[in-house]
């Protein structure tokens, strides 16, 4: 009986065939695999927005420009004005500049504090959590914000807190935190306690 190599060209090629299709379904699902996480992290994204948005914001008080007013540190951070700083979409801080036209005009919005920065949704106040800091950062974020927020004698104060902090910081702007009143660590030289006191417009 003769050897016909014809019979294993054939059958090799079969095979190969066989595996090329297998590798073309294998990234052709793949493709699709990652076309629908793709569609199902967007998804996500907006409906998280429209939970935010679909909560109820409104502007329960007149609004108001606010002053910083030193009670410790230098008084170079006296009479400033916060004003959204960009730092990326939907994100901001709080940056402290020396006039007031063009600053930051802020209103409540029952215990929250809502920034109006122009837009048809809110921007929100969110003072953050740094565990064990004796001062943490402060945000205006696309968004409600967070609640605490109160207008005590002129002086706008967050949770049990009263004051705040004005430090040069890392913009190579002056900078607002807020003042965790249960830790006593020193402020450094580059930074001062202030009020934050509502200028009614």
């Amino acid at each position: 009986m003769l050897f016909d190599d014809s019979d294993v060209s054939g059958e090799a090629n079969i095979r190969t065939s066989t595996l090329h299709q297998s590798w073309h379904h294998i990234i052709h699902n793949a493709d699709n695999i990652m076309k629908l996480m793709f569609l199902f992290a967007f998804a996500a994204v907006l409906l998280s927005q429209q939970l935010v948005f679909a909560t109820p914001f409104a502007n329960t008080s007149k609004e108001f420009y606010l002053r910083t007013v030193v009670t410790q540190g230098p008084e170079k951070f006296n009479n400033l004005y916060p004003t959204s700083w960009h730092t990326g979409a939907g994100l901001s801080v709080p940056a402290l500049r020396n006039y007031k036209s063009g600053s930051t005009k802020s209103y409540f919005n029952g215990t929250r504090l809502n920034a109006d920065l122009g837009t048809e949704f809110p921007w929100g106040w969110i003072p953050e959590y740094w565990a064990y800091a004796a001062w943490s950062g402060v945000d205006i974020n696309a968004g409600i914000g967070q609640e605490g927020f109160a207008l005590d004698h002129g002086s706008v104060t967050y949770g049990v807190n009263n004051s705040w902090v004005a430090c040069d910081w890392v913009y190579g702007v002056p900078q607002l935190f807020w003042f965790v009143s249960w830790y006593n660590t020193p402020l450094p030289c580059s930074c001062a306690k202030v009020k934050l006191i509502a200028e009614f417009i």
